[in-house]
């Protein structure tokens, strides 16, 4: 029923209705929402839960953090700062004073490998490639409570992110460790996201749970590739803000192509 009411009236270009509800009343665009909702359900999201595992990751497992597995050649990302003279950390291209202090490399976080094989039972999109892997690496140290530097609200610097995708074997790939603590991974359970709702929480493709201010900067060509939450277990405590949220965002057509070159990050928060 609701489908068909949005089929009619998707030719209509300008129109205005007042609906009065309990909370008060919106004026609602027929061309807007009938756009919308043909692009929401386009696209239903593959939900991630995370559990403690009870086992070394290996080279076939969906997880986050730890160390990834990797093919050969693989180039591990590293972003830039400066240390100023009090010790704290800017952006090479930010400093102020570059030629009298230390410039560092730093190791990005892994945030999560993914088995596309395992995620792509659960896209009903069809817009996931259906093997190989996935990796999506950030600098998000200062919101897991071990960094001094961080991006800000909206678009972050694409030398703050780095997505990676491999379509080989798992048996093809090798272990990397760039840091020294042994960090603990955490296993991944997918899902299906439930039917017309726009969700919180990790997942992978979707609506951004912050849908309005997300499709406004990037538009209906871009879509969600990766939502990832404020977070915490006894564990780790990643907490991006006001319990904000980060969202990888990655042209449809480029998608299509498994091409993650040009993937962009954007936060929100409370």
């Amino acid at each position: 029923m609701f489908n068909d009411f949005i089929d009619g009236i998707a030719n209509i270009q300008m129109c205005e209705i007042i609906i009065v509800g309990e909370i008060g009343f919106h004026i609602v665009n027929f061309e807007y929402l009938s756009k919308d909702i043909k692009y929401f359900n386009q696209m239903a999201g593959i939900t991630i839960s995370l559990k403690q595992m009870d086992r070394p990751a290996e080279a076939s497992d969906s997880f986050f953090w730890g160390h990834p597995f990797v093919p050969e050649k693989f180039d591990y990302p590293f972003y830039d700062l400066h240390i100023e003279q009090d010790g704290s950390t800017t952006p090479l291209q930010e400093s102020s004073d570059c030629g009298s202090q230390e410039n560092s490399m730093f190791p990005m976080t892994l945030i999560a490998q993914i088995n596309c094989e395992q995620a792509s039972r659960y896209d009903t999109s069809k817009l996931l490639p259906e093997k190989g892997f996935l990796y999506f690496f950030a600098n998000i140290d200062y919101f897991l409570d071990s960094g001094d530097y961080c991006e800000g609200l909206g678009e972050w610097r694409e030398q703050s992110i780095k997505i990676y995708y491999s379509d080989v074997e798992a048996s093809a790939l090798k272990p990397m460790q760039v840091f020294d603590e042994d960090i603990r991974p955490y296993g991944i359970d997918f899902g299906y996201e439930s039917s017309h709702q726009v969700e919180d929480g990790h997942k992978l493709l979707g609506l951004p749970y912050d849908y309005d201010e997300v499709s406004e900067h990037f538009g209906h060509d871009w879509v969600l590739l990766f939502q990832l939450d404020s977070d915490e277990t006894e564990d780790f405590n990643l907490r991006f803000f006001d319990m904000g949220t980060l969202y990888f965002m990655v042209e449809r057509k480029r998608l299509k192509k498994r091409d993650f070159s040009n993937v962009k990050a954007y936060l929100t928060s409370l």
